[in-house]
């Protein structure tokens, strides 16, 4: 029987340095000197706040195994497979509204593809997106569900 690797997510708070999980469904929750530790099963996407210097979000899935092209992200261990990064306070606030409109939508973020979350990126790095365009964005993830469960 194969073991099932979790993900670990640093959740910190101090005056340089500050973590912490936006979005995610941990299964456990572990004490840490710098903080505490979320523990993450394979394949949950999860938003992830650091805040330094400046604000970034990470949004990546979990993996079981480690791929080619997984990355090193920090306060996260093991690898995992990032689908889109934001570097200013206004792209994440932009995710968070994101999250926002998924909750009252009724849509799991790790129920969305990882081809979801790249148009995404294409969006949060040119012009921000409307509200329309993201609605398209969720009807096309759901033409795209539905065929894959028709064929």
């Amino acid at each position: 029987m194969t073991r099932q690797r979790l993900t670990a997510a640093l959740v910190t708070a101090s005056a340089a340095v500050t973590t912490g999980v936006l979005y995610g469904s941990p299964v456990e929750l572990r004490p840490h000197p710098q903080g505490s530790v979320a523990l993450f099963p394979p394949g949950e996407v999860v938003f992830y706040a650091v805040r330094a210097r400046r604000m970034r979000v990470f949004v990546f899935r979990t993996l079981q195994h480690d791929e080619p092209l997984s990355s090193e992200l920090p306060g996260i261990s093991p690898r995992a497979r990032l689908l889109l990064q934001t570097g200013t306070v206004g792209r994440a606030r932009r995710l968070e509204e994101l999250l926002v409109y998924l909750n009252r939508q009724g849509r799991l973020p790790t129920a969305l593809s990882d081809g979801f979350y790249v148009r995404l990126h294409a969006l949060l790095s040119g012009r921000l997106p409307r509200a329309k365009i993201l609605r398209r964005l969720l009807e096309q993830e759901h033409e795209a569900a539905h065929a894959q469960t028709s064929a």
